[in-house]
């Protein structure tokens, strides 16, 4: 792991970022197994969760700033994404993005090439629709989401599809303050679920 990464074309990529997203910035070069570079990202924004949410509902926060490019196909981060591809000879992508707002840390993992930046908008509408059910009716902030929950349970008949943007949307893992180990979040039941799952964060 690289903490001081000399890729071309990595500093115009992060000023990016830090101007989109209101934050400071630092990366880390992990080097794949086929030798691509992958990034993972940490982004401090001193703003809370419902703050950020609130900018982004606005358009004013993750976006580009014009309404022609702030679509789910062709948003902020996945166009620098690609304009630090196209300056490198090797394959870049992101691995991991850890955002840290002033009231919970988001992880964000990747789940296959070009999922974190094909996905991002998406994400923060989730959070952003799922803010109630999450926050326990508002009643208590977690102070981690990771994103995403795999299920580590085989299924004989159709394993589950860890590569597939599908799996952002299933399960998120959230800590709260009260409670030592994780809870898990069902975005399709929109609950905290009463039993644990057994999960990984690996593939």
């Amino acid at each position: 792991m690289d903490s001081n990464p000399s890729l071309p074309g990595l500093d115009d990529f992060l000023r990016s970022l830090e101007r989109i997203f209101f934050a400071e910035s630092e990366v880390k070069l992990v080097s794949g197994k086929t030798g691509e570079n992958q990034l993972i990202l940490n982004l401090r924004c001193r703003l809370s969760l419902l703050d950020v949410l609130y900018h982004f509902r606005k358009g004013n926060w993750g976006h580009c700033g014009n309404p022609e490019c702030c679509s789910a196909e062709n948003d902020h981060l996945k166009v620098q994404l690609e304009n630090l591809q196209n300056r490198n000879t090797q394959p870049v992508d992101i691995e991991e993005v850890n955002l840290e707002l002033e009231d919970v840390l988001i992880v964000v993992r990747s789940t296959g090439p070009g999922s974190i930046a094909g996905e991002i908008i998406r994400l923060f509408e989730a959070l952003g629709e799922h803010y109630v059910h999450y926050t326990k009716g508002l009643q208590a902030i977690p102070y981690e989401i990771y994103i995403p929950v795999k299920e580590s349970v085989s299924f004989a008949s159709q394993p589950p599809s860890h590569h597939s943007a599908d799996a952002f949307y299933n399960y998120w893992a959230v800590y709260y303050e009260d409670s030592v180990d994780a809870r898990i979040y069902s975005l399709r039941q929109r609950q905290i679920l009463a039993e644990d799952l057994f999960y990984s964060d690996s593939e």
